[in-house]
């Protein structure tokens, strides 16, 4: 039977899967953080996508809005003002 033997590119997979984490851990430790805090604020991060940007139209409506606001408030002071 064939011996199946790795290539090199599957080699440098094997270590990066291995030593990136490790390298990751040893730069928060120099930093003074703490790695597992860190892995958890980056999974809460690429998670919590709850603030969609708001597209140019709804931020037009959103704009509009608060003019007919600010227009409502000065015709009402000008009413008080008669």
């Amino acid at each position: 039977m064939k011996k199946h033997r790795s290539t090199v590119f599957t080699r440098m997979l094997f270590f990066l899967l291995i030593f990136t984490p490790i390298a990751y851990i040893g730069v928060m430790f120099s930093q003074g953080k703490n790695p597992v805090d860190e892995v958890k604020n980056l999974i809460n991060k690429t998670t919590d996508k709850t603030n969609y940007s708001k597209t140019s139209e709804e931020l037009t409506i959103e704009m509009q809005r608060s003019e007919i606001e600010n227009l409502k408030k000065e015709l009402k002071m000008c009413k008080e003002q008669k």
